[in-house]
């Protein structure tokens, strides 16, 4: 499957109703738009894809970005020299640790 394939099946799979819902429900609001529709959702989280994409080619790693709530990730396959998978998702809450 072509990469901006792969892209659009995470935007088309992920619950998109859910996420608005919750940003609906703890009135998340995006900086002076208010609460962003599924539209906006979606067209956001093509763009982080997008951005993360080119990033991880660019890069030649793994490459994630950002932004009111949609994380986007793009895996890099040193392998084969390019990005193998894509992952998209709404964060409420994470907590990491490094040595």
């Amino acid at each position: 499957m072509k990469n901006k394939l792969k892209r659009q099946e995470c935007v088309e799979n992920l619950n998109w109703e859910r996420v608005h819902d919750v940003m609906y429900y703890l009135n998340w609001t995006w900086a002076y738009k208010g609460i962003p529709s599924i539209q906006q959702l979606k067209a956001e989280a093509k763009r982080l894809l997008k951005v993360a994409h080119d990033g991880a080619t660019e890069e030649r790693v793994d490459y994630h970005a950002a932004t009111g709530g949609l994380f986007a990730r793009a895996g890099f396959n040193p392998n084969k020299g390019k990005v193998d998978y894509y992952q998209i998702f709404f964060a409420l809450d994470e907590w990491s640790s490094n040595d």
